[in-house]
């Protein structure tokens, strides 16, 4: 089944990056190479470099510091969802939605991107020849 949010909302190009960013994530392994758990932070920053999509970071929810990826439809591609499954979630920005992700500068940030880990998962999945062929397709 399709929903209208499918057929309606995104764009094709919104839900190829989805996929693209789907298959990237899953391939993603759990921790860095010191062994630290993986953060929202570098898997975002990775992927929007693989997928060349912009890359923002703020507030989710008012809650927590996150970073997410801005299509350019305007619609947010969260390649880590936080407290959601699966991991890669498409989200629609419309008016009649409340905010939940807020684009912060980066003076009000209290977290830094560890760009040997994002250089780390790039080239990891630029040498996965099975991830790709699967994104060529």
């Amino acid at each position: 089944m399709k929903t209208y949010s499918e057929t309606d909302v995104f764009t094709a190009e919104d839900l190829r990056a989805w996929r693209l960013a789907t298959a990237i994530v899953a391939r993603f392994p759990d921790n860095d190479v010191h062994g630290n758990a993986l953060r929202c932070h570098e898997v975002a920053t990775a992927v929007g470099r693989l997928l060349k999509l912009s890359v923002e970071h703020g507030m989710y929810e008012v809650a927590a510091q996150h970073s997410w990826l801005r299509l350019p439809s305007g619609h947010i591609l969260d390649a880590y969802a936080m407290g959601r499954l699966p991991p890669v979630i498409l989200v629609a920005v419309v008016l009649t939605m409340p905010v939940r992700y807020e684009k912060l500068p980066p003076a009000e940030l209290s977290f830094d991107t560890n760009e040997e880990t994002v250089r780390w998962l790039v080239e990891r999945a630029c040498n996965d020849r099975g991830l790709y062929e699967e994104v060529s397709r």
